[in-house]
């Protein structure tokens, strides 16, 4: 009588990997738009605070001795500080500071994934607290307007605020 030998075989069949690997698929698939929904997000929080302190930084110029005096011997310069931020021709989104007529040490572009609605024009002088400007907020977007954020001045504070809009 014969007998024949069962084998057992170790590992995984073709199939059964190429399974695991379409289920690994689809679950990475559904995760990526909310990944990259979370980072669009994410860009939009940090370009507003990092215009709220832009602005804060701007008004310190003013109260500071910054700008104040360049050599002893030379008289006091202006202490008015403006700040301007608006989204230029390109859609990037930059702000700046101008003290007297030479523009400020300190300035920069928000991310590039971010566009923005309106502008911020103001002026800061060391002896008051509040701004003087013909343009108080702006709406900083996404660049596919799902989420926004409008950044607003205080008329009489000069504080910054922000406030999520979508």
């Amino acid at each position: 009588m014969k007998s024949f030998q069962v084998y057992k075989k170790s590992g995984y069949l073709l199939v059964e990997v190429l399974v695991a690997i379409v289920i690994v698929g689809f679950f990475f698939a559904l995760a990526v738009p909310v990944i990259e929904e979370e980072n669009a997000k994410r860009e939009l929080f940090i370009s507003a605070q990092t215009l709220t302190h832009a602005i804060r930084s701007a008004q310190i110029d003013a109260k500071s001795d910054i700008y104040q005096i360049e050599d002893v011997s030379k008289p006091l310069r202006s202490s008015l500080v403006a700040f301007h931020c608006e989204a230029r021709d390109d859609g990037r989104v930059y702000w700046y500071t101008v003290q007297g007529n030479k523009l400020g040490h300190r300035r920069g572009y928000l991310s590039d994934k971010i566009t923005s609605t309106g502008r911020i024009n103001l002026l800061f002088d060391k002896t008051g607290i509040t701004p003087k400007g013909d343009s108080y907020e702006i709406i900083l977007q996404t660049k596919d307007k799902r989420h926004a954020i409008k950044v607003t001045v205080a008329l009489y504070t000069g504080r910054t605020r922000t406030e999520i809009l979508n």
